[in-house]
């Protein structure tokens, strides 16, 4: 089949089309490669090294700033990122110092997708597709050794329709609203070794209770302009999400059963140097403790504090809130075609005390070695990228408490690619 017949093909109701696609995470388990999210809005982003605050070229950007619907002008991208990651549970100075590796899969997929209209006036609406998400699955188990099952595992997949409306303030400035609706579904298995009274507040609601799905809701704000000729900036900020509880594992997540993604924020500037060439660099941040307990609280709540998991203050992943720092450069070789290249590099999130959990978390890796390009068809657009996330390693510290001696590590690297097609709407 001609390719041209074929991206005819696509325009046929693409709206409908994008607004199916948060629904295929759920065909799939949606890991992720920068603690549960994906490292940029947008095949085009990633391709940059995540760099949307300031340069945006698909509707996948409004995720990270709804002004952007302003500048961009009517189109849709649908695109897929693929993804295989390796993650290692590790023990060292224990009595097996066996590690176990996430082998019970190793490809994963995460639907891309957005639209934008332009409505009267100075207005512009449009709507995004994103997901974050945990996916370990250990064939052997790390937590056998303490009591649990052959296999664990915990599958946690968050898919948002990110909507956006944006106000054109001049034909530079613009600003930006949007209501993110979204929907969860964890499960967990392997985990009987917490599933007692003396270390969860509601056994039986601990490990294989199946799949528990939750609905969530928050909100974006974001600017974009151009601070003098060539240089633009912009900020974004996504709100939390407000989550209704995972009753099904009450007695392993804290507070009842709760699992609230942070909210993130930051800002980017993009300075055009050259007709060819633009470089961009945006600075984020993941504040993971205002997400509740579930990403903030660590096992110490349990081996130091006596609180056990399920509990308001109960045990959760431990992690630390993270800076991000990304860098992009975009060289237009020819009308046609656009190259792409880009670094993220980050604060560590796993505290060494909270290694553990870790191993379930996947959480370790905070550097990106990105590339990407576009090839442009009249009005359609093929973009593609990939990316090399290199091992990192986290080494506990006093991260066995009672269950000791020796200290658990985690460890995870990922590598993946992805694909989209863009049109440029009348």
């Amino acid at each position: 089949m001609p390719l041209t017949t074929l991206l005819s093909r696509l325009r046929v109701g693409p709206a409908v089309t994008i607004l199916s696609l948060p629904l295929l995470v759920f065909s799939t388990t949606a890991a992720a490669t920068l603690g549960p999210f994906e490292h940029g809005s947008g095949i085009i982003a990633q391709g940059l090294g995540g760099v949307a605050y300031s340069m945006a070229e698909e509707a996948g950007a409004l995720a990270a700033n709804p002004a952007h619907a302003s500048g961009l002008g009517a189109r849709y991208d649908i695109g897929l990122h693929t993804f295989f990651p390796k993650a290692i549970a590790g023990f060292e100075g224990t009595t097996d110092d066996r590690s176990t590796r996430n082998d019970g899969r190793r490809t994963f997929f995460i639907p891309q997708g957005g639209m934008i209209w332009k409505l009267p006036g100075k207005w512009s609406a449009g709507f995004a597709s994103t997901a974050a998400g945990l996916g370990p699955d250990y064939k052997q188990s790390p937590y056998e050794r303490f009591g649990g099952a052959r296999r664990s595992y915990l599958f946690f997949s968050s898919a948002t329709l990110n909507t956006a409306l944006g106000y054109a303030l001049t034909p530079t400035q613009s600003l930006g609203i949007g209501v993110n609706l979204g929907y969860q579904k964890l499960k967990a298995g392997g985990l009987e070794f917490l599933d007692n009274p003396q270390s969860s507040v509601a056994p039986g609601h601990v490990t294989d209770r199946g799949n528990d799905g939750a609905f969530s809701i928050g909100f974006s704000l974001g600017w974009t302009g151009e601070l003098i000729p060539g240089l633009r900036g912009g900020l974004g900020y996504r709100s939390r999400n407000w989550t209704q509880k995972h009753e099904k594992y009450r007695g392993l997540l804290p507070q009842g059963g709760r699992l609230t993604l942070p909210a993130i924020y930051g800002g980017g500037l993009s300075w055009q140097v050259h007709p060819q060439w633009t470089f961009g660099a945006d600075y984020q941040r993941f504040d993971y403790h205002s997400g509740g307990r579930t990403f903030e609280n660590g096992i110490g709540q349990l081996f130091n504090e006596g609180q056990r998991f399920g509990a308001d203050d109960g045990p959760g992943f431990g992690l630390n809130n993270q800076s991000v720092y990304k860098f992009g450069a975009s060289y237009r070789a020819s009308p046609t075609l656009t190259l792409r290249a880009g670094y993220i590099g980050g604060t560590q999130i796993i505290r060494s005390s909270d290694t553990l959990l870790a191993q379930f978390g996947t959480f370790t890796t905070n550097t990106h070695y990105t590339l990407g390009f576009t090839k442009v068809w009249q009005a359609w657009e093929i973009s593609a990228m990939g990316y090399d996330t290199p091992r990192q390693t986290v080494r506990g510290r006093n991260s066995l408490g009672p269950l000791g001696p020796g200290e658990a590590s985690a460890s995870f690297a990922v590598r993946g690619f992805g694909i989209s097609v863009g049109r440029r709407l009348p």
